[in-house]
């Protein structure tokens, strides 16, 4: 939102009436959302402070014939990775046209990754210890197909090793975009993931896995001598007859997706195995945070979670075991707290009236080549009525025109989030959706994908 004082201003402090063309180019997205009008052309131009311009590139949009889309309930966000070649920390700000919302530090050296949409626009921040004030260094506005935005290095390091390799990495990003058509998001360089990975050839494509950690069908009275508490012999034969009489369960895993590689898999829980983890979460639910290091409590994630270990229950640790077999990998790395575990503790989400987690990504960028791999996530009560809301939400699936999901009590979704060459997914980003009626309880596993 620019206003004829804003746009006199800039031009009175840089001296040079180039600078109105780029505020008029960069509100193109924002005048016509996020889509563009045939034909258009957007420049960019670095300014110096003396009014000197210089042509970066130049990119055309070719006319095409527009397809009417299924609506989605979100615009569809870019997956942005922001890179501080300090040796101290900076803070970054996204800039509204009419106020700044801040986003969360970058550590030294360091990197991060958000959402965003073309036309955003952030600045950055360092501590001028002087004056105590914040002082802003650098502003970017985001642009189509360009993911990864490097800040500039304090005067006179532009020779630091670090800033070399930054600038190296940038060519390799550059390079597979022009490639491939889509962008590196993930840490660099990163090997193909080392664990196993469902095949998803073709839409309806079903993988059966066959498992002993069969269904609860209530919850067991305990002995109340042992320790750790271990259900009794009657409990065992009364509420998990199944494994009694070692019999196995198949679940089937259901391709509903290729990009992103997604699956539906039904009655992954029993009604008393969604009961229990509700149960058992609610006396620890807590403000959902978004970000990294630890988070910030934000709009745009208004939900409430807690967390279960293994030893939350004795079912409990049936489910984590349960969930290695439908992921093909061994449930002895999923023991949280236990070396070369890859699996984070089990998360509950306790969605109410009107909240929701806007379009995020669940794979991250902290500098580490470590990533979470796998969402696993167990929905834990109905839909009451077909427009309850509360759908899980791909925007970009199916070539853009959306996927929303929600199987029921007691099934389950799994999507990847990283590739097979290594790189992480963009089209993995996905939303859960406004509650417009009753409440919704899910449950997730992240597994990672180590480092070699």
């Amino acid at each position: 939102k620019f206003n004829y004082e804003t746009i006199m201003g800039f031009s009175n402090c840089c001296n040079n009436l180039w600078v109105i063309f780029i505020i008029m180019n960069l509100c193109i997205i924002q005048l016509n959302g996020n889509q563009m009008i045939d034909d258009d052309i957007i420049e960019q131009f670095s300014v110096s402070f003396d009014g000197k311009t210089q042509q970066l590139n130049e990119k055309t949009i070719n006319s095409k014939p527009r397809r009417r889309r299924s609506p989605t309930q979100h615009p569809v966000a870019m997956g942005i990775v922001l890179k501080n070649p300090r040796p101290y920390p900076v803070r970054y700000y996204w800039w509204s046209g009419t106020a700044s919302v801040y986003q969360g530090p970058i550590g030294p050296k360091s990197v991060t990754a958000t959402n965003s949409y073309v036309g955003h626009e952030f600045y950055f921040t360092t501590f001028d210890k002087k004056s105590r004030t914040e002082v802003e260094f650098f502003r970017i506005h985001v642009v189509d197909a360009v993911n990864q935005y490097i800040l500039p290095p304090e005067p006179g390091q532009e020779k630091d090793p670090h800033y070399i390799a930054l600038m190296e990495e940038k060519r390799f990003v550059d390079d597979y975009q022009e490639q491939h058509g889509y962008p590196w998001l993930a840490h660099y360089p990163r090997h193909p993931p080392i664990h196993h990975m469902w095949p998803a050839d073709h839409i309806g494509q079903k993988h059966i896995v066959t498992t002993k950690e069969t269904h609860w069908t209530c919850i067991p009275d305990y002995d109340k001598d042992s320790a750790p508490k271990i259900p009794t012999d009657q409990a065992i034969e009364k509420c998990h007859k199944s494994a009694q009489n070692d019999e196995t369960q198949d679940f089937v895993l259901e391709v509903i997706s290729q990009e992103p590689r997604a699956f539906l898999i039904e009655n992954t829980l029993s009604d008393t195995e969604c009961d229990l983890i509700i149960q058992l979460s609610k006396p620890k639910m807590k403000r959902s945070r978004a970000g990294q290091n630890g988070g910030l409590e934000t709009n745009t994630r208004t939900s409430s979670n807690a967390w279960l270990g293994r030893k939350a229950h004795y079912i409990i640790d049936t489910i984590y075991r349960r969930a290695a077999d439908i992921v093909n990998i061994s449930e002895s790395l999923f023991v949280p707290g236990k070396k070369g575990n890859i699996v984070e503790d089990m998360q509950v989400v306790w969605y109410e009236y009107n909240e929701e987690y806007t379009p995020h990504h669940d794979f991250g960028a902290d500098g580490r080549p470590q990533q979470r791999y796998i969402t696993l996530l167990f929905y834990l009560t109905d839909q009451i009525s077909e427009d309850a809301g509360g759908e899980t939400n791909f925007p970009k699936a199916k070539d853009g025109q959306g996927m929303k999901v929600h199987p029921g009590k007691g099934s389950s979704v799994m999507f990847y989030s990283i590739l097979p060459d290594g790189n992480a997914d963009d089209k993995s980003l996905h939303a859960a959706l406004p509650v417009k009626k009753g409440v919704k309880w899910l449950a997730n596993f992240w597994v990672w994908d180590p480092e070699r």
